[in-house]
């Protein structure tokens, strides 16, 4: 049985991400822009998520790359995090205003977890791969 390749899969769904994300637009609804692509985007950092954790459990440890950003993100995060807790209205902080669905603490969270996700699993040339999502979504 041939090993399954995650990193290719995740690979693949940042370029369907970076790629079909401009062009969702969907009538079924009164927002008819920001609505469906941050659906879209929790959708596919769902399936990386998911992917992710096959990945890392086939090969046994948490696989994430350290970076220089990690602690400006760990401290925006935990800024994030405070303010959600000690908010007035802790739905909107955590969902985002009404008529904009990101902003909130859920939205930030996937959004670190989705640039985790790519300098970690992401095994090839860094600079062709955004070349290619670069070209593939223009």
């Amino acid at each position: 049985m041939k090993p399954i390749h995650y990193s290719s899969i995740i690979k693949y769904l940042y370029y369907i991400l970076f790629f079909v994300l401009p062009f969702i637009v969907l009538p079924v609804n009164s927002e008819l822009f920001e609505f469906n692509k941050m659906l879209f985007i929790y959708t596919i950092a769902s399936l990386i998520f998911g992917i992710w954790l096959l990945r890392c459990l086939q090969v046994n440890k948490v696989l994430i790359k350290k970076t220089v950003f990690d602690i400006p993100l760990l401290l925006f995060l935990s800024s994030q995090i405070i303010s959600t807790l000690l908010s007035i209205d802790q739905h909107t902080s955590f969902f985002g205003y009404y008529g904009r669905f990101n902003g909130g603490l859920l939205s930030t969270i996937v959004y670190i977890f989705l640039y985790y996700g790519f300098v970690s699993q992401v095994t090839e040339n860094v600079h062709s791969v955004i070349r290619n999502s670069v070209k593939i979504s223009v």
